[in-house]
């Protein structure tokens, strides 16, 4: 896909879309610590080990009661291993669950990674090859049993003469190749006559060495002809049982036995097996569209918020502008959740534990949903209790994620009186209960309330819209957090959601400390080739860059940036990955072999493409940094100051 693909989605959001695939897919998928701390699961590992999520996050293997003693040590063992290295592994291994004792096997790739904060990881995505496996047990049982019958029943017997040429088969041999005995010459031009002609050099080279150079016997897997014409493959085997003087072999014996279905099943299990892994890699493939395709539009939307924002607004356009900002941030935060895996390879979500302004958070979500409010007539009151402290330290991005799903489910099944949010701190826990005077739940709807794709009433789905979702998810994110919700409801009556989260109080200066802005980079002014193909993506860096002072040329492709660059001179060049023509990476390429050593341009990737591995890829292509989408005044000015140390500006 092209880095200008993607525009306006109808439907599920395209963020939730793939967080839904992640977590229904059936492949057990788990991130943990170097030290072996689970950081996130999906439901399918869930399920196999038959254990909630709040006794597995944070937690070690040796702190979760059942599993096997010898599997966790071999677990521990590769997790260390993998997080030491910097290659994946794929290994193939069983677990058992402690739940029901069900024992399973799976291929897995375990592949390092690291946080944003530079921790080792392990990201580990398994796929169930049990039936596989059993059927290559029933397969090496089944090998097992023929080769017992070949030397107990000595099944489709010779007796070879290489003097005279003389080759003798018994009634067994004869059936398994449908010869008729007055067709049989009894010479060893029968033998050779069925050998397949890709297999014949093979075979003979071997009987040979039996026959001249002292090899005492041979055992060979290879294809023959029935006498029908029909390709069959045998295990035939063979030991010279006299030899002359001289060491040349009088008298050869062997038995044959077909093992078509045996090969039969052997290539349906290799069929099988790379089915299983192409499914692995379309997994990874599709992680990395998805990172394309959300993250493209993202650039835009987040570009030219920041625009606007630089440009004269009144106050109240100021604060719609920060309000769309911040959603659309929120937004990028799960994405980059989400997004950013190692192989797969799929997307695991850590915790952040950061000071959070829960006045600041209010305010926000408030913001959000202030107009929709208003324009229903409805009441909105967003409050922190006295009793709650101002600052705590937990997730940001998740406590919004909660908060704004369970306000925006009462505001769109409210009509009519109020909607409030209250925060409380209670025996180290924060309360947060959603009260709204909307239609109520019946006691049935409620005790499926917290399911995947299901309604407390089917027909709101005509009236309101929505997959039924939101609830399954919030509840995910709350006990992900350590928490628990629940809701109490009458029809009638409205509905009240409490969730209870543990509460961390942390003091107003720490929030003053982490809300200093790191140092500036200061660049002199450059000028620059920007090269992407999607008009906006050039628009919104190239304002950004403008901006900050730089000289800004713009082209639309790879081939283009290779003749600009070519005939004048820049200071540096942002090059987008996937464009048409020439993509980035053969753009890098062209450069670097028309480039002296003395003269080389410092290159930067600029892409939506935010798969981890992605910046050592392009730093291998020879390019000297890497920047995803949505680009980021800082980082942009970080990886540009990276990427210039050391050279003379050559304005």
């Amino acid at each position: 896909m092209n880095e200008g693909s993607g525009g306006e989605r109808e439907g599920l959001d395209a963020a939730e879309a793939l967080r839904l695939i992640l977590r229904h897919t059936p492949d057990p998928i788990l991130i943990k610590t170097a030290d072996n701390r689970f950081v996130e699961v999906n439901d399918a590992l869930l399920r196999h080990f038959g254990l909630s999520r709040g006794r597995v996050i944070g937690r070690a293997e040796s702190e979760i009661e059942g599993l096997d003693p010898e599997e966790m040590d071999r677990y521990v063992s590769d997790t260390e291993r993998v997080a030491r290295g910097s290659e994946p592994e794929v290994v193939i291994e069983p677990a058992t669950s402690p739940a029901t004792g069900e024992r399973k096997v799976f291929r897995s790739v375990k592949a390092p990674a690291r946080d944003k904060e530079g921790r080792s990881l392990v990201v580990i995505v398994a796929q169930d090859i049990s039936d596989l496996e059993l059927a290559r047990e029933r397969l090496a049982d089944r090998e097992a049993v023929l080769q017992a019958t070949l030397q107990a029943v000595a099944s489709g017997t010779w007796e070879f003469e290489p003097l005279t040429g003389s080759l003798r088969n018994d009634q067994a041999w004869m059936e398994i190749f449908g010869v008729k005995p007055e067709d049989h010459d009894g010479t060893v031009g029968t033998f050779a006559r069925l050998l397949h002609p890709e297999d014949q050099a093979s075979v003979m080279a071997r009987v040979n060495a039996c026959l001249h150079d002292g090899v005492q016997g041979y055992v060979s897997e290879h294809r023959m002809l029935h006498a029908d014409g029909h390709v069959i493959w045998v295990r035939d085997s063979g030991v010279v049982v006299n030899r002359d003087p001289d060491g040349n072999a009088l008298r050869m014996v062997g038995a044959v036995v077909d093992i078509t279905e045996l090969k039969t099943q052997q290539a349906e299990l290799e069929r099988r097996r790379r089915e299983a892994e192409a499914a692995v890699h379309a997994k990874s493939r599709f992680l990395a569209n998805m990172s394309h395709e959300l993250r493209t539009p993202m650039n835009g939307v987040l570009g030219m918020l920041d625009h606007l924002l630089d440009t004269e607004l009144g106050a109240e356009q100021r604060d719609l502008a920060r309000i769309a900002r911040t959603s659309a941030e929120g937004l990028l935060a799960i994405l980059n959740d989400i997004l950013d895996t190692s192989k797969l390879e799929a997307g695991g979500v850590e915790l952040e534990a950061v000071c959070v302004d829960l006045d600041g958070l209010l305010d926000e979500v408030e913001g959000m949903f202030g107009n929709q409010a208003r324009e229903k007539g409805l009441g909105l009151r967003l409050q922190r209790g006295s009793s709650t402290p101002r600052c705590a330290m937990g997730d940001p991005t998740r406590l919004r994620q909660v908060l704004v799903n369970l306000l925006g489910n009462a505001l769109k099944f409210t009509s009519e009186g109020f909607v409030d949010l209250d925060l409380e701190g209670r025996e180290g826990r924060l309360e947060v209960h959603v009260r709204d005077t909307g239609p109520g739940i019946s006691e049935e709807a409620q005790a499926r309330l917290f399911e995947r794709f299901t309604q407390a009433d089917v027909s709101t789905t005509r009236k309101f819209g929505g997959s039924g979702l939101g609830l399954a998810i919030t509840r995910q994110l709350v006990e992900l957090m350590g928490g628990e919700i629940e809701v109490n409801s009458a029809v009638g009556e409205g509905s009240c959601f409490t969730l209870r989260l543990p509460l961390v109080a942390a003091s107003e200066e720490s929030l003053d400390t982490a809300a200093v802005p790191p140092a500036s980079v200061d660049l002199p002014p450059l000028r620059v080739l920007l090269a992407d193909d999607v008009p906006v993506n050039r628009m919104v860096v190239g304002r950004l860059l403008e901006r900050l002072g730089h000289e800004v040329v713009s082209v639309e492709n790879g081939r283009q940036a290779v003749e600009a660059v070519t005939g004048e001179a820049f200071d540096l060049v942002l090059m987008d990955i996937n464009m048409p023509e020439m993509d980035g990476v053969e753009a890098t390429a062209a450069i670097r072999a028309l480039e002296g050593a003395s003269s080389r341009t410092p290159i930067v990737a600029l892409t939506a493409n935010a798969m981890k591995g992605d910046r050592e890829t392009y730093l291998d292509a020879g390019m000297d940094d890497y920047v995803a989408k949505p680009v980021r005044r800082p980082q942009l000015k970080e990886a540009m100051a990276r990427a210039l140390q050391g050279r003379t500006v050559r304005r």
